[in-house]
């Protein structure tokens, strides 16, 4: 969140003091990418739940279903009603 507000486009990597690597906007990114599982294929399901229905619920559902799953991702948005 501190790179996107000060528009800062990559960081030094140090171990011991040492500069070691550079990581970038775009290796962050990458890292994005490979966490949702998009280079995997399949179908991505997108699920707006009201605040009564528990991720623990959803979840069950999509086993009771026996879907294979090959990334879960969960934030908070405020919905429009």
């Amino acid at each position: 969140m501190l790179m996107r507000r000060h528009k800062i486009g990559a960081l030094p990597v140090l171990e011991h003091r040492s500069l070691v690597g550079i990581i970038t906007e775009s290796d962050i990114f990458e890292a994005f990418i490979d966490a949702m599982g998009l280079r995997s294929g399949g179908t991505r399901l997108t699920i707006m739940q009201r605040d009564s229905v528990t991720i623990e619920k959803v979840v069950g559902l999509i086993y009771e279903c026996q879907a294979r799953v090959l990334s879960f991702s969960a934030y908070r948005r405020d919905c429009v009603e």
